[in-house]
């Protein structure tokens, strides 16, 4: 396992989903000392798969290529019955190393994927995502995002980053701190 989300549905079911190196798995965790897998998502081949949630979506993605490749969306209305509904692969997305959701401004930010860059996706309808932007002038690693900024780490430039993304079809990086060691 090299990543954990958690899930709380407005009933009161607790989700622990994990990604591990074939996949994703939804585990009941309502009862810590009984939790129980429920359902297991298979997805591309890797060490790195991370997840986030929006409304009653579970969001995946994966450094993996091959078949199934792009951002997995799993619909957990119904907790104890989660339904991958498909995924998205829209202008060119195939891969990403994290991600990051603004619950807020409804938008999925993922980064450290195919090509270096950062896919900027509407969730305003959660279960079709929509391109906004592809942020590419330099790698990010990881991210957060909220109230219009992104923080990044972008390793391989060794630097941090703040990003203005108030306008997510426009991002602009305001700040960076340059660090040796890269």
């Amino acid at each position: 396992v090299n990543d954990c989300w958690g899930y709380s549905a407005p009933h009161g079911t607790e989700l622990g989903i994990y990604g591990w190196r074939e996949g994703t798995s939804f585990v009941d965790a309502t009862d810590p000392q009984n939790a129980v897998e429920i359902f297991q998502l298979p997805g591309p081949t890797s060490t790195w798969r991370d997840m986030h949630s929006y409304q009653n979506y579970v969001y995946i993605v994966t450094e993996g290529t091959g078949p199934g490749t792009g951002m997995q969306i799993v619909d957990v209305a119904d907790p104890l019955n989660p339904v991958h509904i498909g995924t998205y692969t829209g202008n060119g997305f195939t891969t990403a190393h994290n991600m990051w959701i603004d619950r807020d401004a409804a938008i999925a930010y993922m980064c450290g994927g195919a090509g270096g860059g950062t896919y900027i996706v509407s969730l305003a309808d959660p279960e079709h995502p929509v391109h906004l932007d592809y942020f590419g002038p330099y790698y990010i690693h990881d991210l957060w995002v909220g109230d219009g900024r992104a923080t990044a780490g972008a390793i391989s430039s060794g630097s941090l980053r703040i990003i203005d993304v108030s306008n997510p079809s426009n991002p602009v990086t305001l700040a960076s701190h340059f660090y040796s060691g890269a």
